[in-house]
């Protein structure tokens, strides 16, 4: 996703990547397969830079598809759900 359509401002060169899987599909790498084309196009295709992700604290796969696909460590942050509750997650990033 490229802003405005993604879920934070990451500055200009920047793409946000964004994925969700029905639990019955875990653990076959479908995500990762996916993503990893999607990061292919967006730094082939797009002209961008740098690719942000982010997941929520506790979720470990989430964290393990990033690690899998080479996005390292950001920063950790504050989000507002839709009922408008706050949660804690941690940004990744892959530089091209």
């Amino acid at each position: 996703m490229i802003h405005p359509d993604g879920n934070h401002y990451w500055g200009d060169g920047s793409g946000e990547l964004g994925y969700w899987i029905a639990e019955e599909y875990w653990g076959r790498g479908l995500v990762v397969e996916a993503s990893k084309a999607i990061v292919k196009h967006a730094f082939d295709d797009l002209d961008i830079d740098r690719i942000y992700a982010t997941y929520r604290i506790e979720n470990t796969q989430s964290k393990r598809v990033l690690e899998k696909l080479g996005f390292r460590y950001y920063t950790e942050l504050d989000n507002v759900n839709y009922l408008g509750e706050t949660f804690r997650e941690v940004a990744m990033i892959k530089e091209k």
